[in-house]
C-alpha cells in the first residue's frame, strides 16, 4: 500500500508539472489582448468611414452620374459575359459597403430580362453575403458580436443555431429581424455556423425575396 501511495504521489507531481508547463505561445497576455482589439477598432473605424463616404459621395450628381454611365455601358456595349461579371460585382458592393439593392436587382430584371436578371441578382447577393460573412468571421469579428448582442431576438435565434443552423439561418433572410448587410457580418461571429451551411441557407433564402425585390436593402 505504501509503495501505491508512492505512484499515484509520483503521477499527481507529474500531472501537476505538465499543467504548469505551457507553452508561451498558448498564453495569451492582456498587452497581445489589447493590440488585437485595437487593430479591430481601426479596422472597424476605416470602413465605418469609407460607408459614411460612399453615402455622401452618393448624395453628388457626379455619382449618380457614374451609376447611370456604368448601367448604360452594360446595356449597350458589354457582352453578355462582362455585363453578368460588372453587375455581380456592383451587388456585391451593394452589400459590403451597406447600400440600399433594392434599385440594382429591379434594374437587372431590366438590363438582362426575367431569367437571367434572376440568376445574375441571386449570384451577386449569395456572393455579397459570403463576403461579409468571411469579414464578419475575421477582421469584423469583435463588431459583429457586439452587434449580435445589441438585439435579444437575434441573440435567441444564434444560440437556436446550434441545433438547426440552416432553418435559422433561412428564416432570418426572410424576416425583417436586421437588415441584410448587417445580418451577413452578424452571422459570421456563429461558432455555430458553418460556412457551407451557412452560403445553402442564405442562397436558399434569397429566393423567396428576390421575387419582390427586397433581398438586401438597409431598411
Amino acid at each position: 500500500h505504501v509503495d501505491d501511495d508512492v505512484v499515484v504521489d509520483v503521477e499527481a507531481h507529474n500531472t501537476a508539472s505538465r499543467g504548469r508547463q505551457k507553452s508561451p505561445s498558448a498564453v495569451t497576455t492582456p498587452a497581445a489582448t489589447a493590440a488585437s482589439r485595437r487593430r479591430t477598432v481601426v479596422v472597424v473605424a476605416v470602413i465605418v468611414l469609407c460607408v459614411v463616404l460612399v453615402y455622401v459621395f452618393a448624395q453628388h450628381p457626379a455619382f449618380r452620374n457614374a451609376v447611370t454611365g456604368v448601367l448604360r455601358f452594360i446595356e449597350h456595349d458589354a457582352g453578355p459575359v462582362v455585363g453578368s461579371a460588372l453587375f455581380v460585382l456592383l451587388d456585391v458592393l451593394c452589400i459590403v459597403l451597406m447600400l440600399p439593392g433594392t434599385p440594382l436587382n429591379l434594374a437587372a430584371g431590366y438590363l438582362f430580362g426575367f431569367v437571367r436578371g434572376s440568376v445574375v441578382s441571386v449570384v451577386g447577393i449569395t456572393l455579397g453575403a459570403v463576403t461579409g460573412f468571411l469579414l464578419g468571421r475575421t477582421v469584423l469579428r469583435h463588431w459583429a458580436e457586439q452587434k449580435a448582442n445589441s438585439s435579444p431576438r437575434l441573440r435567441i435565434a444564434l444560440d437556436a443555431m446550434k441545433e438547426s443552423a440552416f432553418q435559422m439561418v433561412f428564416l432570418l433572410r426572410l424576416s425583417p429581424v436586421m437588415p441584410f448587410p448587417v445580418l451577413s457580418y452578424v452571422l459570421g461571429a456563429s461558432p455555430a455556423l458553418s460556412f457551407g451551411t451557412y452560403t445553402l441557407a442564405t442562397f436558399a433564402g434569397i429566393l423567396p425575396s428576390l421575387s419582390h425585390g427586397e433581398p438586401h436593402t438597409t431598411k
